[in-house]
C-alpha cells in the first residue's frame, strides 16, 4: 500500500548514506503514523504529526520511542513530502538522563559462567573484556583479533568511526576455544547457526537476560550493562578517563564523563565534608603501613599470591605493632614504663632500612680507595619484562652475570684499561612509579691492578665506551637467557605465557638482538665521601619510601613519582588501593636472593689482601668502621645524638624490666 513511499524513503536516505538499520526504523515508524492517521500522504498537514505524537505521549509513550517516531515523520515530511517542519509546533521530548545500570566483578563472573553455550558465553565475555556495544561485538569477523598486539579492531562503529580496543588474555584464551569446537569461522566471528550472517541483536539480548537471571541478578539489565561496567572498572582500576573514552569510541567526551558518578572511585572514595572531624574525607598522613593494612586483605582474596609476597605484606602491616614482640623498660628514678615494639627487620619495609644502610655503608668506608668512582647502570629493553618476571631468581642473576662479565672483560682489556678493578653491583626492579623496569645500578673502582700487581688509574673520564658496553652486555644477557630456554629452566606465566611458543620466543630474542640497549654512565663522584652517600641512597631502598605518600581514601592512594618524558619534574599519580599493592608486591625479591653483590677487588676473597695493596701503593689510610659492634641505643646516640636509655619524664637511666615485675603504668608513655 505504501511501497512508493518507502522507496522514496529509502532514496532520500540512501542518498544521505544513513544506515540500513536507521531506513528500516524510518519506513516502519512512518507506516504506523499513516495506519494510525488514516490519510495519504498527500492529505497530511502537520497537525497530523503534531496530534499523532500528542496521543502516543498521553499513552505513556517513553521520551525514546517517541522521539524514534518524531525523527521518522521529520525525515518523511521534510525530504519525501517537502512539507515545511517546525520544532516548535512538534518539539522533541526531554530524554531522562538515568545512569547506566553497572555491574559488580562478581556478577559479570557470574553470567558468564551460567552461559552454558559456549558461543554466547565468548559473546559476553568479549562485550565486557573490551567494552563493545553489542551491535559491534555481532559484526567482528576472526581477522579482527589480533594475538600479536592483543586488540580488536572494531569496524561496525555507532560513530562509523574504526577503532582498536583491548584484548583481554583470559578472553583470547576463551575465543580460541570457541572457535576450535565451534567449526573455525573464517568470515563473522559469531555467525547465526540459523542463515549463516550476523546475529540479530534481540537474540543477544535476550540470552543476556536469560543468562543474568540463572546467575540470580534480580534488577533489571541489558546486554549493554557490560559495556557500562567494562568503563566504570577501568575507571575505578585507575585508568585516566581519556584512555576510557577512546576505548569506548565516544565522540562527545560528555558520553564519557556519567562513568564518573557510577564509579565506586568516586562514589565510595570521596567522603562528606561531614563525616571528617575537620571537614576532610582523606587521610593524608598515611604511610605504607597505613595502606597495606587498608588494601592488602582484600587484594590477597582476589589474586595470587607468592610466599615471599604474603611473608613481606604480614611483616609491612605488623611492624613495631607488638606482633614481634616488645621490650618493656622502667626508669630507676620515677619508676615510668617504656615500651618499644619490635621492628619486622623485612627488607622490604620501609620502616626497617635505616640501620641496616648505616652499618652497611660504615662497612663499607673500609674499602673506599682515594680514586675516581663511577656509576653505571645496566637497563634491558621492556619487551622483555614479562619474560623476566616469570623467572625472576634465574633472570635476576642473568642480569648480575652480563652486567660483571662485561665489565670484568673490558676492564682487563689493555685497549681500555688493562687491569682488575673492582665493583658493586645492585638490582632495583622498580621505576619512579613502581612499574616493572628491572635494572642493575653498579658502583664502579676507577682503576686496579695490573698483571704485575701495579695500580693503575683511569684518570677522571669513564675508560669504558658506552657503546661497547651496551653491545656486550647485550649479547652476554641474551647468551645466558637462551641457554636456560634451551635447557628447559624457563617459565612463561600471565603475559609471558605467548613465549610458549618456540617462535614467539625466538621473534623476541630476535628483536631484542636489534636494539641498541641503553647502559649509561653517571658524572664520576668527588672524593670517598660522596661515594658513600650515594652508596646509601642506592643499596637498601624499596620501590617507594613514605614520604613519597601523599593521601589515600577509601579505594584510592595519591603518591609523587617522577616523570623522565618530562624532564624528571615531579607529579602526582593517583590509584587503586590494589593497584597500589600491585605495584608494591611486584619487588619483593625471591626468597634468599642477595640483591647487593662485590666483585674483582671487592668481593670477599679478594679484598684483604688486594684492597690493602691498593691502598699502600696509593698511599690512602684506612677507615676503621664505628658501627660494627655498637648496639642499637649505641648507633642512636652516635648517629642521632639522642639517648633513648634516659627517661622522657625526669631524665633518670632507663633499665630492662627485671623478670617477674608487674608492669604498673595503665598506659605506656613511650611508643617507638
Amino acid at each position: 500500500m505504501y511501497d512508493d513511499i518507502f522507496e522514496s524513503i529509502r532514496y532520500e536516505a540512501e542518498k544521505r548514506n544513513l544506515r540500513e538499520s536507521t531506513i528500516n526504523l524510518y519506513c516502519a515508524n512512518v507506516n504506523y503514523f499513516l495506519r494510525c492517521i488514516g490519510k495519504t500522504a498527500s492529505e497530511l498537514t502537520l497537525d497530523d504529526a503534531e496530534s499523532f505524537l500528542s496521543a502516543k505521549r498521553l499513552e505513556g509513550r517513553s521520551p525514546e520511542t517517541h522521539n524514534h517516531y518524531r525523527s521518522a515523520i521529520k525525515f518523511f515530511y521534510k525530504k519525501v513530502l517537502w512539507i515545511l517542519w517546525d520544532d516548535d509546533i512538534v518539539p522533541a521530548m526531554k530524554r531522562e538522563r538515568n545512569l547506566p545500570a553497572v555491574l559488580s566483578r562478581n556478577e559479570i563472573n557470574a553470567i558468564i559462567e551460567a552461559t552454558q553455550n559456549l558461543k554466547h558465553k565468548a559473546i559476553i565475555a568479549t562485550m565486557y573484556s573490551s567494552g563493545l556495544r553489542v551491535s559491534e561485538a555481532v559484526h567482528l569477523h576472526y581477522d579482527d583479533i589480533s594475538r600479536t598486539n592483543m586488540t580488536i579492531h572494531v569496524r561496525e562503529t555507532k560513530g562509523r568511526i574504526d577503532r582498536y580496543t583491548i584484548l583481554s588474555r583470559k578472553n583470547l584464551d576463551l575465543l580460541t576455544e570457541y572457535w576450535y569446537k565451534c567449526g573455525r569461522p573464517r568470515g563473522i566471528l559469531f555467525p547465526s547457526s540459523w542463515t549463516g550472517g550476523y546475529l540479530d541483536i534481540t537474540s543477544v539480548n535476550q540470552f543476556f537476560k536469560k543468562s543474568a537471571r540463572l546467575a540470580g541478578i534480580t534488577r533489571r539489565v541489558s546486554s549493554h550493562a557490560c559495556r557500562h561496567s567494562f568503563a566504570s572498572h577501568l575507571f575505578e582500576s585507575g585508568t585516566d578517563i581519556k584512555y576510557i573514552q577512546s576505548l569506548l569510541g565516544h565522540v562527545d567526551p560528555r558520553s564519557t564523563d556519567v562513568y564518573l558518578h557510577v564509579s565506586n572511585k568516586t562514589l565510595l572514595g570521596i567522603r562528606s565534608p561531614f563525616d571528617g572531624p575537620q571537614g576532610g574525607g582523606m587521610n593524608t598522613d598515611c604511610t605504607i603501613q597505613d595502606v597495606f593494612n587498608r588494601f592488602y586483605p582484600s587484594y590477597a582474596s582476589s589474586h595470587d599470591v607468592s610466599p615471599a609476597q604474603r611473608k613481606a605484606a604480614y611483616h609491612i602491616m605488623n611492624c613495631k605493632t607488638g606482633a614481634f614482640g616488645v621490650n618493656v623498660s622502667v626508669c630507676e628514678d620515677c619508676g615510668c614504663i617504656s615500651i618499644h615494639y619490635n621492628s619486622c627487620r623485612d627488607r622490604c619495609c620501609p620502616m626497617c632500612q635505616e640501620f641496616p644502610k648505616e652499618k652497611w655503608v660504615d662497612a663499607r668506608r673500609e674499602d673506599l680507595l682515594d680514586a675516581p668512582y663511577f656509576h653505571m647502570v645496566f637497563t634491558v629493553p621492556e619487551n622483555l619484562n614479562p619474560v623476566i618476571y616469570s623467572n625472576q631468581k634465574l633472570l635476576y642473576t642473568a642480569l648480575y652475570h652480563a652486567a660483571s662479565d662485561t665489565l670484568r672483560e673490558l676492564a682487563a682489556d689493555p685497549k681500555y684499561l688493562g687491569a682488575d678493578i673492582g665493583y658493586i653491583c645492585i638490582l632495583h626492579t622498580w621505576g619512579s612509579a613502581m612499574n616493572f623496569h628491572p635494572h642493575i645500578h653498579a658502583i664502579v673502582l676507577g682503576g686496579g691492578l695490573d698483571a704485575g700487581n701495579h695500580w693503575k688509574g683511569s684518570g677522571e673520564d669513564f675508560f669504558l665506551p658506552v657503546r661497547v658496553v651496551s653491545r656486550l652486555f647485550r649479547g652476554k644477557y641474551l647468551a645466558e637467557l637462551k641457554q636456560l630456554w634451551k635447557d628447559g629452566k624457563l617459565e612463561f606465566h600471565g603475559t609471558a605465557e605467548p613465549y610458549r611458543n618456540h617462535y614467539a620466543l625466538q621473534e623476541l630474542l630476535d628483536t631484542c638482538y636489534k636494539k641498541e640497549w641503553i647502559p649509561y654512565c653517571k658524572k664520576p663522584f668527588h672524593g670517598a665521601e660522596s661515594v658513600i652517600r650515594y652508596l646509601g641512597r642506592y643499596t637498601h631502598r624499596i620501590a617507594i619510601s613514605n614520604y613519597r605518600i601523599k593521601c589515600m581514601t577509601d579505594s584510592m592512594v595519591t603518591f609523587t613519582a617522577k616523570d623522565y618524558k618530562n624532564q624528571g619534574q615531579w607529579e602526582e599519580i593517583t590509584v587503586s588501593g590494589e593497584e597500589f599493592i600491585r605495584r608494591f608486591l611486584m619487588h619483593v625479591p625471591p626468597k634468599r636472593f642477595v640483591r647487593i653483590r662485590h666483585y674483582g677487588l671487592l668481593s670477599s676473597r679478594n679484598k684483604n689482601k688486594k684492597i690493602t695493596l691498593c691502598r699502600n701503593l696509593l698511599g690512602c689510610r684506612k677507615y676503621i668502621a664505628r658501627l660494627k659492634d655498637l648496639d642499637a641505643p649505641a648507633m642512636i646516640r652516635l648517629l642521632y645524638n639522642k639517648d633513648i636509655c634516659r627517661c622522657s619524664s625526669c631524665g633518670g637511666r632507663i633499665i630492662p624490666l627485671p623478670a617477674g615485675q608487674p608492669c604498673t603504668m595503665p598506659e605506656p608513655h613511650l611508643l617507638c
